[in-house]
């Protein structure tokens, strides 16, 4: 009777050890697969992202070719090494102390959907350069650059050709205001 009980404890033993390895690689395999499934969602995300701004971008098409046959009655699309040179050597200097404007990407996409981006445009009346998003309006939308024909220089966001938001404006003579435009 003996060795039927040490045997029984020892098939027993044996018997725990192969559940807990059964539910350790259970567990494993779980959080594996939880992992996995965040990562398809992720690229489910993702996609479905990517297939809305690609609808935006074919949707905002024809505001885009709208806007660039009505370009030549505001002014003209110029070289971007013309828009450097139009900033004012003190304004660089004052940016090179500053850094980079900072703003939450995320809020920015959010609240700025339908806006498409231009390359420079040197305005005939004023003489001034806007390197940005524009809305479907025609109008200085989203973020973007400002150059005075005198050569100071905003940068930040724009609602309907208005300052808006995050920004910054940078004199000629080198005074600055980085914040908040309404």
């Amino acid at each position: 009777m003996g060795n039927t009980i040490s045997s029984f404890c020892n098939y027993s033993h044996e018997n725990k050890d192969l559940e807990v390895n059964h539910m350790r690689n259970s567990i494993t395999d779980f959080y594996s697969k939880e992992n996995n499934l965040k990562k398809v969602k992720q690229v489910q995300q993702k996609f479905r992202t990517n297939k809305s701004e690609e609808k935006l971008r074919k949707n905002l098409k024809p505001y885009e070719e709208q806007f660039d046959s009505n370009l030549d009655k505001i002014g003209i699309y110029i070289q971007e090494s013309e828009f450097e040179n139009a900033v004012d050597q003190n304004v660089k200097d004052v940016e090179k102390i500053l850094g980079t404007l900072n703003y939450d990407l995320n809020e920015y996409k959010n609240k700025y959907k339908s806006v498409f981006k231009k390359p420079p445009i040197k305005f005939f009346d004023e003489g001034s350069i806007y390197k940005g998003e524009w809305n479907i309006k025609g109008k200085k939308h989203g973020y973007g650059t400002l150059i005075t024909k005198e050569g100071s220089k905003y940068e930040g966001f724009w609602k309907n050709d208005h300052l808006d938001g995050i920004g910054r404006f940078i004199e000629k003579r080198g005074n600055y205001y980085d914040g908040n435009f309404y």
